[in-house]
Parts: C-alpha cells; structure tokens; sequence
C-alpha cells in the first residue's frame, strides 16, 4: 500500500465536514500521529470509502472526495506510508535503498507508480495511462 492523500470538498456534509474544513490535500493514508484519535479515525474510513454504480458496475471516491496517491513518479511515495515516521512505517525503502546503491538515481533511471489500491485497475484508468507515460 503506498501513500494516499484526499481532499475533501467544501459542499460535504456529515463526517468529513467536521474533519476538513477546506479543499487542501492532506495525508489521509497513513497519519500514524492520527490514529489515538476516535474523531480521526472515522474520517478515515469514511474518506476511504467507495461509492459503487450499479449501472456502470463502477467504484469511485466517497462524493466530495478525492483520494488520489501521493508523488506519482517519484520514490517517494513508495518508500513509507508515514513520511513523518519513515522508520515506522518504512515499506520499499530497503529496495529504494538497494536500487540507488546499484546505481540507479531517483528521477532519472528510478521511478515509482503508486496506485490507489482502493480500486481494480478498470476503474483507474488514468493510473494505467499516466504509468505508461512514466515509462516510455
């Protein structure tokens, strides 16, 4: 799982209204500073959520959310889940690590894809898109 960030719209109401008062993205997975926090928690879930079409047999982000991954094309957003406790809640760091010590460079010959692993491909499909970009 990488890092997601979400912003959340000025029309929504209930839950989420009372966590984000305005549109700025934030970390929403993962703030392991947030976790104590009943309060947060439910934000949490609720901004994770997915909505699903039953016609178009789709998901999609909560209405008045946007979730989308953090630092698409850059290591990292792959190397923890928590930037404020890397050591934490390190995930590819060790292989970030390995690949630069092998001589890759971050931006240049390495990069990093990461996805919002709330949804099946189908239903991002400007992941697909952009991550091809990334490679070509």
């Amino acid at each position: 799982q990488q890092q997601l960030h979400a912003s959340i719209s000025q029309n929504t109401s209930g839950t989420l209204a009372k966590c984000h008062n305005d549109s700025t993205p934030y970390d929403l997975w993962l703030d392991l500073s947030e976790l104590s926090s009943p309060e947060h928690v439910e934000c949490m879930n609720e901004a994770l959520g997915l909505e699903f079409d039953n016609t178009a047999y789709t998901y999609s982000n909560a209405t008045g959310v946007e979730v989308f991954p953090w630092a698409f094309g850059a290591v990292r957003g792959v190397e923890c889940l928590d930037p404020s406790h890397p050591n934490d809640t390190a995930y590819m760091s060790t292989l970030v690590r390995g690949l630069i010590g092998a001589g890759h460079a971050p931006n240049k010959t390495l990069f990093a894809a990461p996805y919002d692993w709330r949804l099946a491909p189908h239903n991002n499909p400007d992941w697909i898109t952009d991550t091809v970009a990334l490679i070509e």
